[in-house]
């Protein structure tokens, strides 16, 4: 039997939200790295490609195999071709951004139902969250096609949710402090890290590559009939790396998230002093729109790219 001292440490996982939320969550990630496998597939052919059409054996002992490399090198453009296609068809971008956006209003909403926040702080709190998970469902229809499988059959309502709902003020603010609050501050700070990390590691790897592609050129200008012009090669992999890091936006990405840890490291520090039952529902609501607005600026951004 759990003691209340477990009650407040209970930690509040995936399973623990609707079905909606675990549906969505699992098809967008699936979504997103069918588009990234695609992408760098892609960015592979081209690069193969460029390769293949920057060796010229004409006037040399093997002048005869010529014809292998250029027929390699249209093969990988025809594929690329075929790839790029295939990307625009297959709506995996797409599909990736609806199920992040009904994965976090489902989050938001249901974070609000637990901790008994307007606008689920009346009897007829069930029924007006069922009628909000049906509104965001029915706001991507689209991604109708990925919401089956095992998890769609799971509650919308859990009992976990109905359990918190019963709990005291403090007990409530414990748990909405350390399952949310402090869970979004974690995973957005380890992110910025990441994130900054890796945007500069990819330009530090595109400046040397373009450095050997100027080398490249010039070691060409004096040995023109050199049977490897690497210049449009390194040219096309530059290319190639910004268009992934375009992809991932992995400064941008760095910026918002870090400006988004030390929001909630502020919000943390404000529920640690709420007093009341009242207060703690406007925080809550408060607290949801905040890390709400830096999905939604996520979102917006990715929509333009």
């Amino acid at each position: 039997m759990k003691t209340e001292k477990d009650k407040i440490n209970i930690e509040i996982s995936r399973n623990d939200l609707p079905a909606l939320y675990q549906t969505a969550t699992i098809a967008s990630s699936n979504a997103q790295k069918n588009y990234l496998i695609s992408v760098i597939i892609n960015i592979c052919f081209l690069s193969l490609g460029a390769i293949s059409s920057a060796i010229n054996l004409e006037g040399t002992s093997i002048s005869g195999i010529q014809y292998i490399f250029s027929f390699i090198s249209a093969i990988s453009l025809i594929i690329s071709i075929f790839l790029t296609i295939y990307l625009d068809q297959s709506k995996f971008e797409k599909k990736w951004y609806d199920g992040r956006a009904i994965a976090e209003s489902v989050k938001t909403i249901s974070w609000r139902f637990m901790m008994n926040s307007r606008p689920y702080s009346s009897l007829k709190a069930e029924s007006l969250f069922l009628n909000h998970l049906n509104a965001i469902k029915n706001e991507r229809k689209s991604f109708g096609e990925l919401m089956g499988g095992e998890n769609s059959i799971k509650p919308q309502i859990t009992d976990i949710m109905r359990k918190v709902r019963t709990f005291n003020f403090e007990k409530k603010r414990s748990l909405y402090i350390k399952n949310r609050i402090n869970k979004q501050k974690i995973w957005y700070s380890n992110n910025c890290l990441k994130n900054k990390s890796r945007s500069e590691q990819f330009f530090k790897i595109s400046i040397f590559i373009q450095i050997l592609s100027v080398i490249g050129a010039f070691l060409f200008i004096n040995n023109p009939y050199f049977i490897f012009n690497p210049t449009g090669v390194f040219t096309t992999i530059v290319a190639g790396l910004l268009a992934w890091t375009q992809v991932k936006q992995y400064k941008t990405l760095a910026e918002s998230y870090g400006l988004t840890t030390q929001e909630l490291g502020i919000i943390e520090e404000k529920a640690k002093r709420i007093k009341s039952p009242i207060e703690l529902s406007i925080f809550v609501n408060e607290a949801e729109t905040a890390i709400s607005r830096e999905h939604t600026v996520w979102l917006a951004r990715r929509v333009n790219i």
